[in-house]
């Protein structure tokens, strides 16, 4: 039976009449269990139903869609304490690296972003310091050429680059040309 027939158009009609009827009457009760559902954390499941409101449903579905805005703020908001926490722990257990993969991706935009952004500049100054006791050391050895290595991981901007320097600079000043050209 082709369901562009005739006969079907009354079955359409009042169906979608009752679609439109079921989000107008339970919006609000849609809406406040979408906030119980952030209020238990659970996200991804408030956003759907507030997703899943039709744009017919135009009073619903605005307020619906202002909504989901609010509860997936609070969701990254939520998922960025998470990661913290587990950054936090890493750092702990001194795994710098996995403790910077748990803070990819924050922006400024984010109420949690300052506790992120200190946490990355921890751990750009313990890389920092760590390249800079490995030149030290290597240094120590007259390892000219590891040291220079360890030397290039230190950023311009991190905080020991003016020791590096130093290090730098006393390195080429006791190195004769030859080995200063090659450095």
């Amino acid at each position: 039976i082709p369901v562009s027939h005739s006969s079907f158009q009354p079955f359409f009609e009042k169906g979608k009449m009752e679609i439109v009827n079921y989000f107008a009457t339970k919006c609000d009760f849609i809406l406040k269990e979408a906030n119980a559902q952030a209020d238990r954390k659970e996200f991804d499941e408030a956003l759907a139903s507030l997703l899943s409101i039709p744009t017919v449903c135009e009073d619903c579905y605005y307020k619906a869609q202002d909504l989901s805005i609010a509860i997936y703020k609070r969701k990254i908001e939520n998922d960025c304490q998470i990661n913290i926490s587990h950054a936090k722990a890493e750092i702990a257990a001194n795994k710098w690296n996995e403790a910077l993969s748990y803070l990819a991706g924050y922006t400024p935009d984010i109420e949690c972003y300052a506790e992120v952004a200190g946490l990355i500049t921890q751990i750009q100054d313990h890389r920092c310091a760590e390249a800079l006791a490995h030149a030290q050391s290597a240094w120590a050895k007259r390892n000219a050429v590891e040291a220079a290595k360890w030397l290039g991981e230190i950023p311009t901007d991190s905080k020991c680059h003016s020791e590096a320097q130093i290090l730098q600079k006393s390195i080429a000043n006791s190195l004769d040309e030859k080995a200063r050209r090659e450095w």
